[in-house]
Order: structure tokens, then C-alpha cells, then sequence
């Protein structure tokens, strides 16, 4: 007997730890709540985690836990609104929320008896499970991106069926998760009836007292079931609604314990807005809309780590206010979904500059987005300007481009408005002067790359109106000869309206160390060679890359006359590998030519020793010689008699061949 009892027990221990595993959560692994709103396979480990799971459907130990919270972001029998009181409220499912593409798997073994599309859940798997006594119960998976199960398929526990998504009426990326016990094989996953719903709203149902008979009688708690090894079930199906009754008595949370869905999606936006930034633009260019005209407001989301596009659900509504008086219409005027960008249209009707403001959830996300309706027949006087240089880094001789932007009495920029006066642009340095550019049409930008200022073109002070303008931006030059502070100034009929703030010029310390000193100083390409000036070092001794040769040939050709030009600038193939390449004289003057329209003739008397007898330089012998006969005069030790071709260039000596070529080509 003794013997008996203990196979009897190993035989229910064994049966025992069976049943544990019969049954399994839907979701194992999920995104952390910092990074739910990537795709599930971009994210790496640290960006994942294990299902976090509610012990015994204890949710009084959870109520408050925001990690939790966020993740069974609402529980059965809860509310949109109150998330985990289970009270008097009617909401069937659990949301889990993760990533989408998320895996999903079947809870346990059964028949797939639908997979389809259904009217508001979308993509919707329904699994038919068969208990021990012959009845069946269902669980339900919606909100789905992608299903690999076909309808009638027999599967195991833990099988991927399925990825999380976020189709439907749905928020955000999660899984709905419902267990039916209703038997009618045709009402699944089981909604309120029409004859217990009629004349009601889902947000009546889901936040009210209504239907609460039916849905006790047809749904039981996902996560009890789970935690219980279906235990919770009862052998009749007759006792549900009691059984149910007193699940909901016993895991009851009084809402003023907890946190609200409110603020949990508060805590979300900010989670979000700390990873993703949102801008905003207004269309036409300017935020000057006419009256009776749409305008458009353009919504961008993009990842601060690596600036890749959202793509994706927001994790609350943005919501847009405006003054009615002035826009007549806003849509959409609730914006749930932004993939990438998100358009709003608005219509105007009533001159006025009148603020729109949107929120994001309930946090403030542009508060005092000025539309300036207009009349375009009508046209402003500017009370003040907005003036910018458009590089950071100035430098002694350089020319650099500034704009002027005129403003109205509230700060806000006149954009594609006419405004009226006459207007002087000057500064408070003698040592400043400004190069006037002419430009009659946006089409006329093109020209700007290859702009110059030459010494007759400078002025001490420049006037403008709205007519010198392109649509509304005046465009400028400025060159200074002098190491610095300085600042702008805009007047109105002599009288002052606005200065900038004060700028430093810079002057490049080791310029005067070349030998060809003198000539860099006058080469105006020398201005232009972007990536050989760095922080305020001209380095002139240092050996020139194939990346800063390309870039000195590419600045020479966009400075030189069209007729000289052989190779467009954008045909010049840089490349970053470039950098940790030298150039010698040789390769650097045949680059050089190789770019530009002119055919070297032969010389006989070739005067440089190391390149008179040598095969396969002849070309560069002619070149070379062409140089010396016409400018090139080489200043370092070795005088005149030799050009080595073989030796690395340095950056003053390639500005002095390029300077050289483009006096002999100019002239």
C-alpha cells in the first residue's frame, strides 16, 4: 500500500506539472517601453526585454507599477479611461503593448476557425481550444500586422501565428488579447449584442455600466485564465456569470488608487519626446496665407539618434486649436496617425495674423504658430528685421552671404507679403563692406555658387526695398579686411529699426608662414577652398589629400569663366576614401588640366632638369613648362631648375599652381 500511494503521487505530480504548461502567455519577449515604437527587427537586446507577467492576476500589487502600466496598458473589465479599475466598467481584452512586428504565438493547441479581416479589429485570429469536458473556449488576437496561419489549421501551443500591429480602430502598436467562453463558433472574437448596445457608442460601453450581464456571461479575464492554468474556468458553463461576478469582486481597484490611462499617456508622449523630435511647416513658405485659401501644415517626425523617419503610431491624438474667427476650417483637427508626415489643411477667411497651437496628448507641442492672412493686394510697413550671416566661421577677405528678413511690430517675419519703405543696410565698422548681389528671380540662385565681390562692387552701406528682394529675402555680401567684433544695422529713412548681434572676425594665423605667402593672399579661389581651412589653420606646409586636391579643382572651376570649363563641378567624384590618399605635383597639375578646356603645346627647350629626359613625362613636361614661361615662379630651395614630379604637394603650392593657371587663364 505504502508503495501505491507513492506511484499514485508521482502519477498526479507528473499530471500536475503537465497542466502547468498547457497553457501560455501570447507574447515572450516585447520591446521596452522606450523603444515600443521602432519595428521589432531593428531593435537590439537592449532594446528588449521578457514579457513582464502579473503573478496570480494580482493586479493590486501592479496597479501603480508605470513599467507595468505601460506595458497591460488595459486589463479586463477595465476602461479606456481608468485602464486597471475593475469596477463597474466592460472593456473584453487585454492590450499588451510592444514594437510592431512583435511575435505572437497561439496560448495553446487547437483549430484556427478564423483569420481575416473584421470590422474594426482588422487583421483577427480566432483559436478554437478544447477542454477536458468537451466544451471549447476561444482565444482571440487582433490588431495583427502579418498572419501565417491559414483558417482550419490545426496548431500547437507556442506556434508563431502572427506579429503585433496596430490596424483597426487602434492607437498604438498592440496585441488585443481575448479568451471567449461563448460557444456560438460564429460570434468571435464576442462583442456586445445589438439588442443590449443599440443607440450606444464603444466608448458608452467600454466606459459605462452598460451590457455588463452579457459580457460577464461570454468573456472571462486573459490574464487569470493564464495564471491559473485554466483553472478559472468552471465545469458548467451555466456558473460563469457568478464566477465572473466574483473575479471582478476580488481583484476590484478603487480608481482613486491609481493612475489614470491619462496620465499614463502623458508619460508616454514625453517618453516619446525625448527620443523622437517633431517639427512643424507651414506651406506657402512664410505662413502668409491669402484669404478664402488653404494652407498646410506639415507635421515631421524623425529619430534624434540616427534622423531616420518615423514610421509609425504616435502614442496619443495631436490635437489642433484655432480662432474660429479667422480660419473657417481645419482638417483633420484630431491627427492620430503620422507616418513620416502628416498634412493638415486649413482655410482662411478673415485678414489677421492669428495663432494656431497643438497639443500632444495633454502635453504642449507648438504652442503659437502664426498665420498671417492676407489680402495680396494689400502691403505692410515693417517695424524692425531679422538679419543673418549664413556661415559661422568668418575670416579676413572672405566674402560671405547674409540675409535680411523684414518684420511687423509682433517679431513675426513679412514672408511673401509686399512691404512698403525704403531701407539701409550698413554696420558700425569702417572695415566692412558690403557686395551688392543682382538677382531678378528665385530662377537666378543658381548664380550665387559662382558670385564673387570685386573691389569695385564694394560699398559701405547698401539700400534695398521689397522690390531687390527675392519674394521677401534680401540677399547680400559682406568682406572685411580687419580682426574684429561687428555688427549690422537695418535703418528706415535714416532712422534705426533693428541691429544683429555682434560677430567676431577671425583672421588664419599661419597664413604669413608660406613662402607663398603673397600670392595666397590675393588668390580669391584661396577664399573658397572648403576643407583645407580648419580653425582659422591654413596648415600651408602640410601635404595636400586627393579629397582637398578634388575640392580645391572643384572651387577653381566654379570661379573660372563657363567657356574654361571642361568638367562640371558635380562630375568630380569625391570620395572618403580620398583623405588618407597624397597627391604628387605630377598627378596634382594633370588633374588639374584634366578638368579644364586647354591643350598645352610642345616645347623644345624644356629647362627643368628633372624632367627633360625622362619617358612616359612628356605631357607633364610640356605643362609644367608652359606654367614656368607664363607665371609659375617656385620659391622654395630649389629654385628654378626643378619642378619634382615625384614629391608629395603641399597646400600652399597647389593654391599657388591653381592661383597661377588661373591668372594665365583669365588673362
Amino acid at each position: 500500500m505504502h508503495y501505491i500511494k507513492i506511484i499514485i503521487s508521482i502519477l498526479l505530480a507528473i499530471t500536475s506539472f503537465s497542466s502547468v504548461f498547457s497553457w501560455s502567455y501570447p507574447l515572450k519577449d516585447i520591446a521596452k517601453s522606450s523603444c515600443k515604437y521602432d519595428h521589432w527587427d531593428k531593435l537590439d537586446s537592449n532594446c528588449k526585454k521578457n514579457l513582464p507577467i502579473i503573478y496570480n492576476a494580482n493586479y493590486e500589487n501592479y496597479k501603480n507599477n508605470m513599467d507595468y502600466r505601460r506595458v497591460y496598458t488595459i486589463l479586463w473589465m477595465s476602461s479606456y479611461k481608468w485602464g486597471w479599475d475593475l469596477g463597474e466598467w466592460t472593456h473584453l481584452w487585454t492590450d499588451i503593448a510592444t514594437a510592431q512586428w512583435t511575435p505572437v504565438y497561439s496560448i495553446g493547441a487547437g483549430k484556427v476557425v478564423w483569420w481575416g479581416w473584421m470590422n474594426g479589429w482588422w487583421k483577427t485570429v480566432v483559436i478554437q481550444h478544447k477542454l477536458d469536458n468537451g466544451k471549447f473556449i476561444y482565444s482571440n488576437y487582433t490588431h495583427l500586422e502579418k498572419v501565417i496561419v491559414n483558417a482550419q489549421t490545426q496548431i500547437k501551443e507556442w506556434i508563431q501565428i502572427w506579429t503585433v500591429g496596430h490596424t483597426g480602430n487602434s492607437i498604438w502598436n498592440h496585441l488585443h488579447f481575448q479568451i471567449d467562453t461563448n460557444q456560438a463558433i460564429s460570434k468571435h472574437p464576442w462583442y456586445h449584442s445589438s439588442s443590449c448596445s443599440a443607440w450606444m457608442s464603444t466608448f458608452d460601453i467600454v466606459n459605462g455600466t452598460s451590457c455588463q450581464k452579457e459580457a460577464l456571461a461570454s468573456t472571462i479575464d486573459p490574464i487569470a485564465f493564464l495564471e491559473s492554468n485554466g483553472a478559472i474556468i468552471p465545469k458548467s458553463f451555466d456558473d460563469i456569470i457568478e464566477d465572473n461576478s466574483k473575479v471582478i469582486i476580488e481583484k476590484q481597484i478603487n480608481r482613486e488608487e491609481i493612475v489614470s490611462i491619462e496620465q499614463i499617456r502623458e508619460e508616454e508622449v514625453k517618453s516619446f519626446i525625448k527620443k523622437y523630435d517633431i517639427s512643424v511647416n507651414v506651406y506657402p513658405v512664410g505662413w502668409s496665407v491669402e484669404i478664402w485659401k488653404y494652407g498646410k501644415i506639415i507635421l515631421s517626425v524623425i529619430k534624434k539618434s540616427n534622423w531616420e523617419p518615423f514610421y509609425g503610431l504616435l502614442p496619443d491624438d495631436i490635437t489642433v486649436d484655432y480662432n474660429t474667427d479667422y480660419i473657417s476650417s481645419l482638417y483633420p483637427r484630431w491627427i492620430k496617425i503620422i507616418e513620416w508626415n502628416r498634412e493638415i489643411s486649413f482655410l482662411t477667411k478673415k485678414t489677421w495674423v492669428t495663432p494656431i497651437n497643438m497639443t500632444f496628448g495633454t502635453v504642449p507641442l507648438f504652442n503659437n504658430i502664426y498665420i498671417r492672412i492676407i489680402n495680396k493686394w494689400e502691403s505692410i510697413i515693417p517695424s524692425n528685421a531679422y538679419m543673418q550671416l549664413l556661415w559661422s566661421s568668418q575670416y579676413i577677405n572672405e566674402d560671405r552671404f547674409g540675409i535680411v528678413v523684414m518684420r511687423d511690430k509682433n517679431m513675426k517675419n513679412i514672408v511673401n507679403v509686399n512691404y512698403q519703405g525704403n531701407y539701409k543696410l550698413y554696420s558700425n565698422s569702417p572695415n566692412v563692406k558690403f557686395c551688392k548681389i543682382k538677382i531678378s528671380s528665385p530662377e537666378d540662385r543658381v548664380k550665387l555658387s559662382r558670385h564673387f565681390c570685386e573691389n569695385e562692387n564694394l560699398f559701405t552701406s547698401l539700400k534695398f526695398s521689397y522690390n531687390d528682394t527675392i519674394k521677401w529675402i534680401y540677399i547680400y555680401k559682406l568682406v572685411w579686411n580687419s580682426e574684429e567684433f561687428f555688427n549690422l544695422s537695418v535703418s528706415k529713412d535714416e532712422k534705426n529699426i533693428w541691429n544683429s548681434r555682434y560677430y567676431k572676425i577671425k583672421n588664419i594665423k599661419d597664413i604669413e608662414k608660406s613662402i607663398y605667402f603673397k600670392y595666397l593672399w590675393k588668390a580669391k579661389i584661396y577664399w573658397n577652398m572648403l576643407g583645407l581651412v580648419k580653425k582659422w589653420y591654413f596648415a600651408p606646409t602640410r601635404e595636400l589629400s586627393l579629397y582637398d586636391a578634388k575640392i580645391l579643382i572643384k572651387n577653381f572651376i566654379y570661379t573660372t569663366e563657363n567657356s574654361l570649363w571642361k568638367t562640371f563641378p558635380s562630375n568630380i567624384k569625391i570620395v572618403t576614401e580620398d583623405r588618407y590618399k597624397k597627391i604628387t605635383r605630377w598627378k596634382f597639375v594633370e588633374l588639374l588640366f584634366e578638368n579644364i578646356w586647354y591643350k598645352v603645346k610642345n616645347y623644345d627647350d624644356i629647362v627643368y632638369v628633372d624632367l627633360k629626359w625622362k619617358k612616359g613625362l612628356e605631357n607633364i613636361a610640356n605643362i609644367a613648362q608652359f606654367l614656368k614661361l607664363r607665371w609659375l615662379k617656385w620659391q622654395d630651395k630649389y629654385g628654378e631648375k626643378y619642378f619634382q614630379p615625384n614629391k608629395n604637394i603641399k597646400k600652399d603650392e597647389a593654391v599657388y599652381i591653381v592661383y597661377s593657371v588661373e591668372k594665365m587663364l583669365i588673362k
